[in-house]
């Protein structure tokens, strides 16, 4: 069977380049998004979900191409030198697979970590969408200032892995905290709270976020709390910029049912390339 790197080469470069050599690594990733030894993990994931053996690798090197450089669909399908109808009907079914791949887990917040106060850190992700016509001022993002979506992404504090991803809705009718009370609060466990930033401040004390503290006082164990909050915020920012390097999340164009989907599909492939490519340690 043929490899990624070979089924890659001829598309890469006009000229022939070795497939150990650096650049030839340099370019796969800057068209795929990954390197080639994680896309054959992704591969060996896909595999279970792939019943019917009818998505080749090919099929998942499209498709990375699609989440990583998002050039239109003829442009892409004249690339890999087929017509548009194949390309996006291989592409639709690669990404059904790959949404469906079971690598993000709940419970791996305790994994080498064994606090509740904090369990894990949360920070809410928008995401460019086009605006609707008539416009409509939920979709509206103070982060983009644009229409976006809203997303929110938990990250393990003693691995290098997202333990929960949820959202895929209006970004301004959807505040960070309030899609957290929603999806992320009813999973916690009794006393069990999450690290956030100051948007997840609540109103009443007592709440399910440890959140920097206003230090008024100048008292230096509010500077520590503040400084360990800061140093996991700075942590996780590390996996939000690279769920964005995939292109397609900073200019979708398609169907709005389809992007929560997309947003997942990006979240796995981040998660295993995090396996060889992990974040640098907390503790």
């Amino acid at each position: 069977m043929s490899t990624f790197p070979a089924i890659a080469g001829p598309y890469l470069s006009r000229r022939k380049i070795r497939q150990d050599s650096a650049n030839f690594e340099r370019l796969f990733r800057a068209h795929f998004g990954m390197s080639t030894a994680t896309c054959e993990e992704v591969w060996q994931e896909l595999i279970p979900s792939n019943l019917h053996h009818t998505i080749e690798k090919k099929h998942l090197l499209w498709t990375l191409f699609y989440l990583k450089v998002y050039s239109s669909i003829d442009v892409s399908a004249s690339k890999f030198g087929v017509t548009a109808p194949t390309w996006r009907k291989w592409v639709e079914l690669t990404l059904d697979s790959l949404s469906e791949l079971n690598v993000i887990h709940w419970n791996d917040r305790f994994e080498n970590w064994h606090s509740l106060l904090p369990s894990c850190y949360v920070d809410g992700v928008h995401c460019y969408a086009e605006e609707r016509r008539p416009m409509y001022r939920g979709d509206y993002s103070h982060k983009l200032n644009h229409a976006g979506w809203a997303f929110e992404v938990a990250t393990a504090l003693g691995t290098s892995k997202i333990v929960h991803i949820a959202g895929g809705v209006p970004a301004g009718d959807w505040p960070d905290l309030k899609l957290a009370r929603e999806t992320l609060v009813p999973r916690l466990l009794p006393n069990e709270k999450v690290a956030a930033d100051k948007g997840y401040r609540e109103q009443q004390g007592n709440g399910n976020f440890i959140t920097p503290v206003v230090n008024r006082q100048n008292d230096p164990a509010v500077d520590a709390h503040n400084r360990v909050l800061k140093r996991m915020g700075a942590r996780h920012e590390t996996v939000n910029k690279r769920i964005k390097d995939f292109q397609i999340l900073k200019t979708y164009r398609g169907e709005r049912e389809k992007f929560p989907k997309i947003f997942k599909v990006v979240a796995n492939l981040t998660q295993i390339k995090m396996r060889s490519e992990p974040l640098y340690s907390f503790q």
